[in-house]
């Protein structure tokens, strides 16, 4: 049984492929803490913020959103991880890199993404706007 708060909360390296597996299993629905993308796209970047401004949580790339539950391991591409990296060192202010790694589920990549569950600050900005995650 994997639970959301424990693996916000373990040593990011302890993190495996097998606590991916068993959360997609469980089809846990998005939330605060929770984001599925199919792919990287610009708006990835509003959710990291986001979380590292509020409750933390995890984004996880490769994966499609089926009704807010995980849906298909399409995978991410190869340069997923460093494009992230990049992108988050030019568009975030004060410049920041989330803790991120690739993870091999179900035959594909999926990209990681975790912010531990204490605000940064001052606030990750993406552009001019703060973005933050709704309350409970």
């Amino acid at each position: 049984m994997v639970d959301l708060d424990r693996l916000l909360s373990m040593p990011f390296d302890d993190l495996s492929a097998d606590h991916i597996s068993a959360l997609l299993a469980l089809q846990v629905l998005e939330g605060r803490r929770l984001e599925y993308k199919s792919k990287l796209i610009n708006d990835v970047l509003h959710d990291i913020a986001a979380m590292a401004n509020t409750y933390g949580g995890l984004v996880l790339i490769g994966i499609t959103d089926k009704h807010s539950r995980p849906g298909q391991a399409d995978g991410a591409a190869e340069t997923t991880r460093e494009k992230l990296v990049n992108m988050c060192v030019d568009r975030f202010e004060p410049p920041f890199v989330p803790a991120i790694n690739p993870f091999h589920v179900a035959g594909r990549s999926i990209v990681v993404v975790r912010l531990a569950p204490t605000a940064f600050h001052p606030p990750v900005v993406v552009h001019g706007p703060v973005h933050v995650r709704p309350a409970p």
